[in-house]
């Protein structure tokens, strides 16, 4: 399936937004884990399932291998954008920024 990758990203925000929704501050810890996981799901279903080419409704959503390549380039920028920022909301890092907003927001 070609969109898979795209349908897992979705899924896992949906999912990452409605647990911050209904979890409280404390356990909010989990989200950026969510976050990777999600994200990691969608990287390995764009090496293992996903063909290299294809299209799909009427050729509207193409794949070919410089858009696969690119497809793989954003979501390995977005898993090192997550991991780099767990520190920031635990108070680890050397941040004075107070104004990040809240962790289901911004993962």
């Amino acid at each position: 399936m070609l969109m898979l990758p795209e349908l897992i990203v979705v899924a896992a925000a949906f999912a990452v937004l409605m647990t911050d929704l209904f979890v409280g501050e404390r356990r909010r810890v989990v989200l950026a884990p969510m976050a990777l996981a999600g994200l990691g799901a969608a990287l390995v279903a764009a090496f293992a399932l996903m063909p290299r080419t294809g299209d799909m409704m009427g050729g509207r959503f193409a794949v070919d291998p410089v858009a696969w390549w690119f497809k793989v380039a954003f979501l390995v920028a977005a898993l090192a954008t997550v991991a780099i920022s767990l520190d920031a909301f635990d108070r680890r890092a050397t941040v004075k920024d107070d104004g990040m907003g809240a962790r289901g927001e911004y993962y």
